[in-house]
């Protein structure tokens, strides 16, 4: 049932953490693991018969998680990739999604990507937080301030984003999702992932007709004074 589809929708999407990243409005300040764990016992309640929601309302006590390690939601853009279900594990989640009506709620930021590692979100979802019309909204739902590629700095045109699934697929151990949308005027951004051994992320980004001297990627990696975070260049 569609009930059911979008419950375990909202399991897969959640960290081994028993966090959730801010996807478009979703506000994940207000996704709290006790409100989690709730909502999950409530899906398992609804649906008994789940052991999918019984392990996630018990931090896997009862029940049992998916063999799968990849979740795919192509009609609403979001896929996820993981080689565990414990605090140990890694998981990345990828947002794709059209956005026909223009709706006010989905953010022109696709091809962008959460790479959740042991704990610890490197690439956190720029999303929002708040939903007012200020100056402060419009920065954290600007295209450039997500993990995907720009050109210049401008945003993605609202409601004009084609998308597609190109290819999802395990090749001798290996994760492989590959993704396409219209950034403007026939100009495509084709990004492709690959989980090696289940063990670490390429991402190769391909945009085509025309424009290319003004392509940008934006990665935003997570960094504190306590939890820093450095790039090695070479």
């Amino acid at each position: 049932t569609k009930l059911h589809k979008a419950m375990t929708f909202v399991a897969d999407i959640t960290y081994p953490d028993y966090s959730i990243d801010n996807w478009n409005d979703t506000r994940a300040s207000s996704y709290s693991k006790s409100v989690l764990v709730r909502n999950f016992n409530l899906y398992s309640q609804t649906f008994p018969e789940d052991q999918y929601f019984k392990w996630m309302a018990t931090s896997g006590k009862q029940g049992a998680h998916p063999e799968s390690l990849i979740a795919q939601y192509p009609e609403g853009g979001y896929f996820m990739m993981r080689n565990g279900w414990t605090t140990s594990s890694t998981m990345i989640v990828v947002k794709n999604n059209e956005n026909p009506l223009s709706a006010w709620h989905c953010q022109a930021d696709n091809g962008t990507f959460s790479f959740w590692h042991k704990g610890r979100n490197f690439l956190p979802d720029a999303g929002v937080y708040s939903y007012n019309t200020d100056a402060n909204r419009r920065d954290y739902a600007a295209t450039a301030n997500h993990n995907t590629v720009t050109l210049g700095t401008s945003s993605y045109v609202s409601g004009a984003q084609e998308v597609e699934l190109l290819k999802s697929a395990t090749v001798d151990g290996n994760e492989i999702l590959v993704t396409r949308h219209l950034i403007k005027d026939g100009i495509q951004h084709r990004r492709a992932f690959v989980f090696v051994d289940r063990e670490y992320l390429v991402v190769i980004d391909d945009v085509y007709g025309g424009a290319q001297n003004t392509v940008t990627v934006n990665m935003h990696l997570a960094t504190t004074e306590d939890a820093p975070t450095s790039i090695s260049e070479g």
